[in-house]
């Protein structure tokens, strides 16, 4: 219990300290990035097949990025 407040003091000592992050490093944009990039890609296409399998494989794609992501991270 001791440990977890701890580690809840010390994060929001550093969100204090260093604030949020610059728009360049921050994760929510790269989504954003990504997200508009797929849009761009499959709202163009007439066929609803298309579309929803240029869709799914956008949500798919995101997903496994972020995941390669956090766990490249924890590894560091």
């Amino acid at each position: 219990m001791t440990e977890k407040v701890l580690i809840l003091i010390i994060a929001l000592a550093l969100d204090v300290v260093f604030g949020e992050y610059p728009t360049k490093l921050h994760p929510v944009v790269y989504m954003g990035f990504l997200g508009r990039f797929f849009d761009k890609l499959y709202s163009s296409k007439k066929n609803n097949a298309i579309a929803f399998f240029l869709g799914m494989f956008s949500l798919i794609a995101e997903i496994c990025f972020w995941i390669f992501i956090v766990f490249g991270m924890s590894s560091i």
